[in-house]
């Protein structure tokens, strides 16, 4: 640590000769009731430093705050969503599944303003906070620009620090309610998201909100269908169970026309089934002898090669024999 000279005349003070109560006074009591944040370090001695430490966290908690004002924002347009979708007409939920996740979205909303209730009044307390520390920074550069060279009393830094405490206390006591309050909101979250899945159930898991919503009400659930075809079938096994013995003969011709009919289909099957089998032949006999030309052809073209070279070679060894029958022609007339 820097040494502070008092005077011309004076001595030196050293670092040992501080204790805790000799820090600086800022001119102002910290009465900060709604201020939090993490505790001071024990190296903040001077208004500049004082001033440079209260500006990061005043950013830390400005941070903060936006997070959780977007946080509560997203779940405020979720909850609205999901109100909108339950409020529209058209949409029957039947069965009590669909009253117990009414009751418990209603119960989430209730939960949820009251969430917001509170966070909406440590948001206020934050912004208390945010104020009263820029105040405490105006004041420490006012008294950094008229600061004398000479040390607060012991009593006054004594009661200066008690105050930091308590305030880190409470700011540590905000710090854990905020985690606490992220959490259930998140809870929160998780619950509404559930009962939209239990509510999707009940109304068809292929069935979206709007779509149920262009119906005009004539959408029924699941469990109306299920009644409505339950009563089908009684009706038909009561028509069946009424059928007189003059509707037998008829039948047994319905049914011996099914018979051949099926009978006609499977063997067309087959045939089918044998002229697709035939066609998949055919198909890799094609491609065989599609292989076996692009094969035969590249052997062509090879052996074209081949003689091309061959022919080339020829006329150059005629051309060489006739020149040494041209030299042997000169050497015997000499």
């Amino acid at each position: 640590m820097s040494r502070i000279n008092t005077s011309d005349g004076e001595t030196n003070k050293s670092k040992d000769s501080w204790t805790p109560q000799n820090k600086l006074n800022t001119g102002q009591e910290l009465q900060l009731d709604s201020y939090y944040g993490p505790e001071l370090p024990p190296d903040v001695l001077f208004p500049d430093q004082l001033n440079k430490y209260l500006k990061e966290q005043i950013q830390n908690l400005s941070l903060e705050n936006g997070s959780l004002r977007r946080s509560l924002e997203e779940m405020q347009d979720e909850l609205n969503n999901s109100k909108r979708k339950l409020s529209k007409p058209g949409l029957p939920i039947a069965g009590r599944a669909s009253e117990i996740a009414a009751n418990k979205i209603a119960e989430l909303s209730k939960k949820l303003r009251e969430q917001n209730a509170e966070l909406e009044s440590m948001k206020n307390r934050a912004k208390d906070a945010e104020a009263k520390l820029r105040q405490i920074e105006a004041n420490a550069t006012t008294d950094q620009q008229s600061l004398v060279p000479q040390m607060p009393s012991d009593d006054e830094l004594y009661e200066k620090d008690k105050q930091i405490k308590l305030l880190t206390e409470k700011l540590q006591s905000t710090n854990a309610k905020m985690c606490e309050f992220r959490n259930q909101c998140q809870s929160l979250k998780q619950e509404l998201k559930l009962a939209q899945k239990v509510i999707e159930c009940e109304v068809g898991e292929k069935i979206g909100f709007q779509d149920l919503a262009k119906e005009n009400g004539s959408w029924r659930g699941r469990a109306q269908q299920i009644i409505t075809l339950q009563n089908k079938i009684q009706h038909l096994q009561e028509q069946l169970s009424n059928t007189t013995i003059t509707e037998i003969p008829a039948t047994n011709v319905l049914r011996q026309i099914e018979k051949d009919r099926r009978a006609s289909y499977e063997e067309t099957s087959k045939q089918l089934n044998q002229k697709t089998i035939q066609l998949e032949e055919m198909k890799k006999k094609l491609e065989a002898s599609k292989a076996r030309n692009k094969v035969l052809e590249n052997e062509i073209i090879q052996i074209k090669t081949k003689l091309s070279t061959m022919m080339d070679k020829g006329m150059r060894d005629e051309q060489l024999v006739a020149s040494l029958n041209n030299q042997i022609n000169v050497l015997e007339d000499k």
